[in-house]
């Protein structure tokens, strides 16, 4: 079936992709890591969808990832071809998984927090417009859980995301609260994902 996939790469020309990146926060364990930078998904037939965007379930076909699912998300509204276009995703990513870091470090709780690690990639075959761009990260695997929301819902037994958006408050001085936060929980740690 992968015949009808569009293949995804990195452009790596331009350094927005995994390789300039490795290690860009120790401690992240290969779960969240981005490590490849080519994979395959099928855009004809997403699976989930948030406010915002679209997501199927793809395949990485090359790096360390290789062989193992990934995701790919797009905006509702139609392809965008730069990735100015997820400057807003990415900058809210990179602040979560500061956020997130720091709770680890100050907190030591006993289950970790990580927040998957999204890139923009470029689909290779070029439409009119050029080669769209799409936001790609690991698959979490099991149960896709909602942990808060940002109008108070909390969902039970899970008092360390509260935690977590509590001490996002206070982190950065009141500016922020990271909250609706979403993902999977593990036996060892939970990752998020926008």
């Amino acid at each position: 079936e992968l015949e009808d996939y569009a293949r995804l790469t990195l452009d790596l020309a331009n350094g927005d992709g995994f390789y300039p990146k490795i290690g860009w926060v120790q401690g992240q364990p290969e779960l969240v890591q981005n490590c490849a930078s080519a994979a395959e998904c099928n855009f004809d037939n997403p699976q989930w969808e948030g406010a915002h965007k679209l997501v199927a379930k793809g395949l990485y076909t090359d790096g360390l990832k290789n062989g193992k699912p990934c995701v790919a998300k797009w905006f509702k509204n139609g392809c965008v071809y730069s990735e100015i276009d997820f400057a807003d995703d990415l900058k809210a990513i990179d602040e979560a998984t500061r956020i997130a870091t720091a709770f680890n470090q100050e907190l030591q709780p006993t289950k970790r927090v990580y927040v998957n690690e999204a890139r923009v990639w470029k689909k290779v075959k070029a439409d009119w417009n050029g080669h769209a761009r799409v936001l790609v990260e690991p698959f979490i695997e099991g149960q896709y859980r909602r942990f808060n929301s940002n109008t108070g819902f909390q969902n039970q037994g899970f008092d360390l995301m509260a935690a977590l958006s509590h001490f996002s408050f206070h982190k950065s001085n009141g500016k922020l609260v990271l909250c609706d936060l979403q993902g999977g929980c593990y036996h060892d740690c939970y990752v998020l994902t926008d």
